[in-house]
């Protein structure tokens, strides 16, 4: 039987030498099928999942090939000898599925610990390291971090270089790579260079039908597409399909890259039909059962092959269209086509999201489809103008709310799902375990990264502590993983409420809006900013759409608002504040009324987008005045309404709260405040900040000691944590239930690694270094809490990482994923002894049984009133919720 399985793996590796890969995947799946009762843990079944799985990948069966590499990977484990080459290489290949299945984060996780493994080898082969530093750096390129990206392939060169020749044509998939990653960076002339010099390398050594030759013209065509070079690229394509149909036939992968790649350039050259009928093409081959011809026809989602390429191609399909239309504004029919070939598009993006396993893929999925977004609205805003059709607006709203913060939606449906269907406690308390584990290992990677950095000569690529950690992660990530598919499988209830992640219609979102009460929805696109209105302040509640050309100096005016309130600078802060107001609420039916404090204020909901949830909409001004005129008569926003914001409308609705709910009665455990103060601090030092001398805030005690001083007046229970008492230890043992938290310290951002951001909270004693203390911002996801106010008096609690579709990624986020029903955080750097006094004023206001949203606004005018108190001092607390 051994010499039988030695003949087959023989067979099938002169096939794959032969590129005829649907031979030997028959061949290994016919032999496989007959070996299925046969003893699993032997060597050459894992060679033959391997070889399978090889065979996988060249066809496209991306799925099948990561669970054939997974099972010998199995086999393998179990084998006592050592198996560590074939098991890297299998991690390898299996990372290169997941990347063309988009899922780059898996792709990263599979390359790591690849070379964790290799690294691990006493015998191991420089080409081998080569590789996974050549494949560590195209996955690095796929995310966008190309200045890592080079790190890696001139890493890749120098051992490649060691063993072979320059001219070997091994180097050419490096030399693309690097092209890339050249020509991202603004470097065009050193792109081009080297993807020359991988075609010619190519060109040399190999057949004229070599694939690898098709992958350089491939290569060099896209690369044409970006330099506008149309007819060049459309020449290069035309070379790489020809050898393509040769091996593979219309329906792989690779033959529909070239495809569409044609198409795109007819598209740029002004082409429609010719694009379209390209693209209508490439549908066909991606769904079997798809047969129309008529390009206004668009296939089902029932059943697809390659979900990155049909949306590519429907993409595409749906934006040629509307070029169409924009030159024939007659024809109403193209437009929506165009309309209704978005609408698909979205329907596969909530399919593709949801197949991915990693938080770092979504959010490249949500980078990826913000001009998607942006089209589809546009087109769906011309329909319903054309039309008045109010399901054209609805559809607008629908585009607008899907492009924003559904990770986070998906995240909350997924811990309600929990609750929902009665997950037994162990297994939720394991999930817990898994994901506290998961976070730790994250944070302790990004510390040793960056410790390594500030090393004068760093070799943080094969550093062992650091690849130590990585390998823990990716195991345990793999253990969580298929902890999660087997708690999808035993509860398909779970599973099926875990991915209803429906977005709010507008007529729902009137249905949720208390009376007096105004809803405005921005999505800031490239060239046009859009506003959905949702009014309940009059009688016949109205839904509108406004939008405007975007400035040119949009984001700058948006940077010079926010700067002018931190420097101060009246004058500045005074004319931005009122271009902005006209930019962002003027358009729109809210009335801003000119006498302050002669009605009651209505309420105010703000969805913001992009860079406009960096910006306080509290202190724009509602009329034109005079640079000289003093704080306290600026006609502010927040004299005319109370403010609230949130991620979207979905999420906005999703919440529990009501007014109601912000009442508490005297059998609450009401209130905990943390103050460390930092007073007697031996120690300054953090991995990721430097200069944190002046840490002290003395104003914080006494704002902690304040507030409860309220609630026990009230007979309500309340408790303070401050100094060394404020320590996380006790943070996490007196939060759990809460109804309102209060954490007045330090908020430390570093918006190059998020993952080092958090809450500096007081050490346990003088002498402990600072990381002790530290809430990092994927722990607060990690905290399970009730509350209905969690309130963050620290600088910048909701400043992050801003991430296209997402909003800002800031630690405020966590304790709202966590459970707090409404969270109060700060935009810039706040100073604490008037953060005391608006604090205070805030619980007054609560106490008195006042929302959160009214409690703040009325805090916030009585800190403006009586005395020259400038914006920095009260605008920059916001709130999240109601």
């Amino acid at each position: 039987m051994f010499q039988d399985l030695q003949n087959i793996i023989k067979k099938a590796s002169q096939l794959l030498e032969q590129q005829q890969y649907q031979q030997a995947s028959l061949l290994l799946q016919h032999n496989l099928q007959s070996l299925q009762q046969s003893d699993s843990n032997y060597e050459h079944i894992a060679e033959m999942y391997a070889q399978w799985g090889y065979c996988n990948y060249y066809l496209g069966e991306y799925k099948d090939g990561i669970a054939h590499f997974e099972k010998a990977i199995h086999i393998y484990s179990q084998i006592n000898e050592n198996q560590g080459k074939k098991t890297a290489d299998c991690y390898n290949d299996m990372g290169t599925c997941y990347g063309r299945l988009g899922d780059y984060e898996q792709e990263l996780n599979c390359y790591e610990k690849a070379l964790v493994i290799r690294l691990q080898q006493t015998d191991v082969d420089s080409d081998s390291l080569a590789e996974s530093y050549h494949n560590i750096g195209h996955a690095y390129g796929q995310v966008k971090q190309y200045d890592k990206q080079l790190e890696y392939l001139h890493k890749a060169i120098e051992l490649s270089t060691q063993q072979i020749k320059d001219s070997d044509p091994e180097l050419a998939y490096t030399y693309h790579s690097m092209a890339w990653a050249y020509h991202f960076l603004g470097q065009n002339e050193d792109a081009f260079s080297y993807h020359e010099k991988a075609l010619q390398i190519r060109q040399k050594s190999l057949r004229s039908n070599s694939l690898l030759i098709a992958q350089s013209h491939n290569h060099l065509a896209w690369y044409g597409f970006y330099l506008k070079s149309y007819e060049l690229a459309i020449e290069h394509h035309e070379k790489a399909l020809v050898i393509r149909l040769q091996h593979f036939g219309a329906l792989h992968e690779d033959c529909i890259i070239s495809n569409h790649g044609i198409a795109k350039c007819l598209q740029r050259l002004g082409k429609y039909k010719q694009a379209l009928q390209r693209l209508q093409g490439c549908l066909q081959n991606l769904v079997p059962d798809f047969e129309a011809k008529e390009i206004h026809h668009n296939p089902s989602l029932q059943s697809y092959t390659f979900p990155l390429r049909l949306y590519e191609c429907l993409r595409d399909k749906a934006w040629c269209f509307y070029l169409q239309y924009q030159s024939n504004t007659g024809d109403s029919k193209k437009l929506q086509t165009a309309f209704d070939t978005y609408l698909l598009t979205t329907q596969l993006i909530d399919q593709i999201r949801n197949s991915y396993q990693g938080e770092g893929s979504k959010l490249m999925l949500a980078d990826e489809t913000t001009w998607l977004f942006e089209q589809a609205i546009e087109t769906a805003v011309n329909l319903y103008e054309l039309t008045r059709n109010e399901e054209f607006l609805e559809a607008a709203f629908t585009f607008s709310e899907k492009s924003k913060s559904l990770l986070l939606l998906s995240s909350l449906k997924d811990a309600a799902a929990k609750i929902a269907v009665s997950i037994p406690a162990d297994l939720l308390q394991k999930e817990q375990t898994l994901r506290e584990q998961l976070t730790e290992l994250d944070r302790q990677i990004i510390a040793k990264q960056v410790a390594l950095e500030y090393q004068q000569t760093p070799n943080w690529m094969a550093d062992a502590d650091l690849r130590t950690l990585q390998g823990k992660h990716f195991d345990l990530l793999q253990t969580y993983t298929i902890f999660v598919q087997q708690l999808e499988s035993d509860y398909p209830d779970y599973y099926r409420l875990k991915y209803e992640v429906a977005t709010i219609s507008l007529k729902e979102v009137q249905q949720n809006l208390p009376q007096n009460t105004y809803l405005l929805s921005y999505f800031v696109g490239e060239k046009k900013v859009y506003i959905f209105e949702v009014n309940t302040s009059v009688p016949a509640h109205s839904t509108k759409v406004h939008h405007f050309s975007k400035p040119d100096d949009f984001e700058e005016v948006l940077e010079e608002y926010v700067e002018a309130i931190e420097d101060m600078s009246r004058k500045t802060f005074i004319r931005k504040a009122f271009q902005l107001y006209e930019w962002l609420l003027a358009p729109t039916s809210i009335e801003a009324k000119t006498i302050k404090n002669e009605f009651e204020p209505k309420n105010l909901i703000l969805i913001p987008h992009a860079q406009l949830s960096q910006i306080p909409f509290e202190a724009l001004i509602t009329q034109s005045v005079s640079p000289r005129t003093p704080y306290p008569d600026l006609p502010y926003l927040i004299q005319q309404f109370d403010i609230s914001y949130h991620y979207s409308a979905t999420l906005l609705c999703h919440s529990t709260v009501s007014n109601s709910n912000n009442k508490i009665s005297p059998t609450d455990s009401s209130f905990v405040g943390f103050a460390p103060v930092y007073a007697q601090l031996e120690t300054k030092d953090l991995t990721g900040f430097e200069n944190l001398t002046q840490l002290e805030l003395v104003y914080t005690e006494k704002e902690v000691q304040s507030i409860r001083q309220l609630f026990e007046d009230k007979g309500f229970t309340a408790k303070t944590c401050c100094h060394f008492e404020a320590s996380k230890s006790q943070f996490l043992t007196n939060i759990a239930d809460q109804k309102y938290i209060h954490i007045a310290a330090h908020g430390l951002v570093n918006t190059e690694q998020m993952a080092l951001s958090g809450i500096l909270l007081s050490p346990e004693k003088a002498t402990d270094n600072l990381e002790t203390g530290m809430l990092y911002i994927g722990e607060s996801y990690n905290l399970q809490l009730s509350a209905d106010l969690v309130v963050l008096s620290c600088c910048e609690s909701g400043i992050g990482k801003l991430a296209s579709g997402e909003g800002m990624m800031a630690i405020n986020r966590g304790f709202l994923y966590a459970g707090a029903k409404n969270v109060i955080f700060t935009l810039f750097k706040v100073y604490d002894e008037e953060s005391a006094l608006l604090t205070q004023f805030l619980y007054e206001g609560i106490l008195e049984g006042l929302s959160v949203a009214k409690a703040l606004g009325r805090a916030k005018r009585r800190l403006i009133e009586g005395k020259e108190v400038m914006p920095i001092l009260w605008s920059g607390y916001v709130l999240i919720g109601r």
